[in-house]
C-alpha cells in the first residue's frame, strides 16, 4: 500500500498536464490505465472497466478509494472528486496537491531515516537483553542448583530449602524475552514507520530469534 502511495504524485501530474491540453478527466484516466504506473496500474485498470462501462467518473473514483484505503491516497482522491464536481480548474488543484503529496513523501522519508537509528538502538537492546538472559539460562542457574543441591545434601536448611528448580527459572526467562521481543517490535514499528502494525514484524523476528535461541542453545 505504501507504493500505492508513492505512485500518487506521478499520476496527479500526468492528469494535470493532460488536463491542461484539454483531456477530459475520464479519458485521462483510461490513458493513465494503459501506462506504467506501477503496482497502481492494477486499479488504475478496473477504474478503466467501470468508465467504460458507463460509470460515472466520480463514483469510479469513489470505487478505486474504496479499494486502496490508504489515509493518503484517500485523501488525494476525494480532493480529486471534489475538485471534478465542482471546478473546471483542474490543473490548478492537481498540480498542488500533487507538490503536497510530494511534500509529504519527502517529510516521512526524512522521518524514516532519522528513526532508524533509534529502530537499531531497540534491537541491540533486545539482544544485550537476550544475551544476559541466555547466560543465566545456561551458566548461573545450574551453578546455582548444583550449590543449593548441594547445601540440601550437607544438611543445611533455613529459608528457602527446596531444591533449585532450573525448569522452571529457564521457561520463566524464556517467557520474559518472548515479552521483551514482542514490545521491542512494536515500539521499532510505532517509532521507525508510525504504526504500531508495522512492528508486528519486527516481533514476530526478535520472537523467532529467542525461539531459536532456547531451542538450540539453551
Amino acid at each position: 500500500m505504501r507504493k500505492i502511495d508513492e505512485r500518487m504524485p506521478e499520476m496527479l501530474r500526468n492528469l494535470s498536464s493532460m488536463n491542461d491540453s484539454g483531456l477530459l478527466m475520464s479519458n485521462s484516466l483510461k490513458i493513465m490505465a494503459e501506462s506504467k504506473m506501477g503496482i497502481l496500474s492494477k486499479e488504475l485498470k478496473k477504474l478503466k472497466e467501470d468508465l467504460s462501462w458507463g460509470t460515472s467518473t466520480s463514483r469510479a473514483l469513489i470505487k478505486l478509494e474504496n479499494n486502496i484505503r490508504t489515509a493518503s491516497s484517500s485523501r488525494i482522491l476525494h480532493t480529486l472528486i471534489k475538485a471534478n464536481e465542482s471546478t473546471s480548474d483542474l490543473k490548478s488543484v492537481l498540480s498542488i496537491t500533487a507538490e503536497q503529496v510530494k511534500s509529504e513523501e519527502r517529510l516521512k522519508k526524512e522521518r524514516s531515516s532519522e528513526m532508524v537509528v533509534y529502530v537499531v538502538t531497540i534491537y541491540v537492546s533486545f539482544f544485550v537483553f537476550l544475551f544476559i538472559v541466555y547466560v543465566l539460562a545456561v551458566y548461573f542457574f545450574p551453578e546455582s542448583a548444583s550449590f543449593k543441591n548441594s547445601s540440601q545434601g550437607m544438611g543445611y536448611g533455613g529459608i528457602g530449602n527446596g531444591y533449585f528448580n532450573i525448569q522452571e527459572y529457564t521457561m520463566l526467562m524464556y517467557h520474559s524475552a518472548l515479552v521483551q521481543a514482542f514490545t521491542s517490535g512494536l515500539i521499532a514499528g510505532k517509532m521507525g514507520q508510525g504504526s504500531i502494525y508495522m512492528g508486528l514484524k519486527y516481533s514476530v523476528s526478535m520472537m523467532i530469534i529467542t525461539y531459536v535461541v532456547f531451542t538450540m542453545f539453551v
